[in-house]
């Protein structure tokens, strides 16, 4: 699975069986979930492609609702940053393109999942 480092901790998308696959953190001794974006019982968020930046990691996370989009979190609070693309979740997973885009601005790739 992807993951991502901030501060002393590194996240990472993990399943309790209870909340589904949400955003968990670790120090290397304990781990704990941060946040349980997608509220629709086990259906989880799946976040992945976390980035770093500004005391915040950016990473990708479906909440049910807007479908994957661009969150934040900085181990405290975890948000959504834009509706980037809007339209309701089941809409974008029928639309199975997305774009990945280096945040240094150096690539710009486009994906498709088939």
């Amino acid at each position: 699975p992807d993951a991502g480092r901030l501060g002393d901790y590194l996240y990472t998308q993990a399943d309790d069986g209870v909340t589904g696959s949400e955003l968990w953190r670790t120090n290397g001794t304990t781990s704990t979930q941060v946040a349980n974006i997608n509220h629709n019982g086990t259906d989880g968020s799946y976040p992945w492609g976390f980035t770093a930046l500004g005391g915040y990691l950016y990473f990708q996370a479906d909440d049910g609702v807007t479908g994957h989009e661009l969150w934040r979190t900085n181990g405290t609070s975890t948000t959504l940053v834009s509706d980037i693309n809007t339209g309701n979740s089941a809409d974008k997973r029928r639309q199975r393109t997305h774009r990945k885009v280096d945040v240094a601005g150096d690539d710009d790739h486009d994906h498709t999942d088939g």
